[in-house]
């Protein structure tokens, strides 16, 4: 398809039916109006939208507004989500393909230093990278691997830790959670940190439309000061495995979080796996673990003004837990 027979427009709230219908064509499955809501509205995303000359909705690139911690502040970036094109007119690999054009005008749009986000956060895959590079619009600056461990034999808390579940509406628990972030910001300050304080993980995991999780916090029982939390998907696609979305630590705690996670999967007889960057990968790397190359990438952008991909180059602090998808 010709790109003088298509027009590219900033999303509307009344493009919602739509999108989520061309959503349905291209994956082959359904997103849910809630869960449109809870990507996109309030102000959550935004998107750029492809129309042909007839008006129909033929190509859809959106947005996850999400804060990180860089270089010791707080800057708002943004999450590449729900990138999709009408098979009739993808002509993916040209450079004034449907694709192509969609995501280096969503890149002049959102990012840059004089733009609302400082750069994009996100998980493509080795394929849609490779596209981003070859017409010159992102390049990557991390890796994301899957770290599986075995079930865990005869393992054991210490006698004075105690794993409770969190309870959303305790102030106590909601204190613990943001007195946890605050530790693991302090610790991770050398790195690019997604803001995961009671505010995010109650967006991203209590209030989720469509998928349940555990959220538990390790406690010491004399104290009772809180030593981590961690967030798991309890059930994913993988027989007999639970997924490690998200956990909350002193960076000298981080065997301790992940002891305590494996505990809670041998007590319901699974396994344990998690997606991370790079710099978690070896934090969280053990000797029974397998480390597998998913082949997914964390991307900059290359058209407009911002941080150079040096400077963000494996300084990523990504888990599964952020994701739109898992």
């Amino acid at each position: 398809m010709n790109h003088r027979l298509w027009s590219i427009h900033e999303m509307q709230a009344t493009d919602a039916a739509e999108i989520r219908a061309l959503f349905l064509h291209v994956f082959q499955h359904e997103m849910s109006e809630s869960l449109w809501n809870w990507k996109y509205a309030e102000g959550r995303g935004c998107a750029l939208i492809v129309r042909d000359k007839q008006g129909k909705l033929i190509g859809h690139y959106g947005g996850n507004i999400r804060n990180v911690i860089f270089n010791g502040k707080p800057v708002q970036t943004m999450q590449g989500v729900d990138v999709m094109v009408d098979h009739q007119a993808r002509g993916i690999m040209t450079k004034n393909g449907v694709f192509s054009t969609m995501t280096r005008e969503f890149a002049n749009h959102f990012y840059g230093y004089d733009r609302p986000n400082l750069f994009p956060i996100g998980f493509p895959s080795d394929r849609h990278m490779k596209i981003g590079e070859l017409h010159k619009i992102y390049v990557s600056v991390d890796t994301v691997h899957e770290l599986s461990w075995p079930q865990a034999k005869e393992i054991s808390l210490p006698w004075w830790q105690s794993i409770v579940q969190l309870n959303p509406s305790s102030p106590k628990d909601q204190a613990a959670i943001n007195h946890l972030w605050k530790i693991q910001a302090k610790d991770l300050s050398d790195l690019i940190l997604p803001i995961r304080d009671f505010q995010q993980w109650k967006y991203r995991f209590i209030d989720h439309p469509s998928k349940k999780y555990d959220i538990f916090i390790l406690k010491n029982k004399i104290t009772k000061n809180p030593i981590a939390a961690w967030v798991v998907c309890p059930n994913t696609d993988k027989e007999n495995s639970s997924e490690l979305l998200d956990t909350l630590s002193a960076k000298k705690e981080i065997p301790t979080v992940l002891h305590a996670a494996r505990y809670t999967a041998q007590q319901q007889n699974k396994n344990l796996h998690s997606w991370l960057s790079s710099v978690p990968v070896a934090l969280f790397k053990t000797n029974d673990c397998t480390v597998h190359d998913i082949g997914v990438r964390v991307p900059t952008q290359i058209v407009r003004p911002a941080p150079a991909p040096e400077e963000l180059k494996n300084r990523w602090w990504l888990t599964g837990g952020d994701t739109d998808f898992k």
